[in-house]
């Protein structure tokens, strides 16, 4: 199913959602299903020269609100150390919550309530 929200094009699976740029050169993926609610990945196009700066403003914030309205967790799962570090720059009140196996680190909005950190 595809479905229209401003600007942005969700598609939607079972318990998932990808949230894409109107030029269709940036996705953001988001696990929907139970708690915690989980962003799982962000590509883009091209390297660099993507300009993902609106899809994630729009997406994580609309995602935070919805989340707080139907008391979720939001998390935020970083490929590595340094990803994490460019993603807490882009969020203020991302901390650390855990580090899954591969070295991926989990990152958790503040004001949201804690859950577990699976494998």
């Amino acid at each position: 199913m595809i479905l229209w929200v401003e600007q942005w094009r969700i598609l939607r699976a079972p318990g998932r959602a990808a949230y894409m740029t109107p030029a269709r050169d940036a996705l953001l993926a988001v696990k929907l299903k139970g708690d915690p609610w989980r962003v799982e990945a962000f590509y883009t196009a091209r390297s660099g020269g993507t300009n993902t700066a609106a899809l994630w403003e729009h997406t994580v914030e609309a995602l935070k609100d919805t989340a707080r309205r139907h008391d979720q967790t939001v998390q935020l799962v970083a490929a590595n150390r340094r990803v994490a570090e460019h993603y807490r720059g882009k969020s203020p009140g991302l901390r650390e919550v855990g580090v899954k196996r591969g070295g991926q680190v989990v990152l958790q909005w503040d004001g949201t309530p804690d859950v577990s950190v699976g494998g």
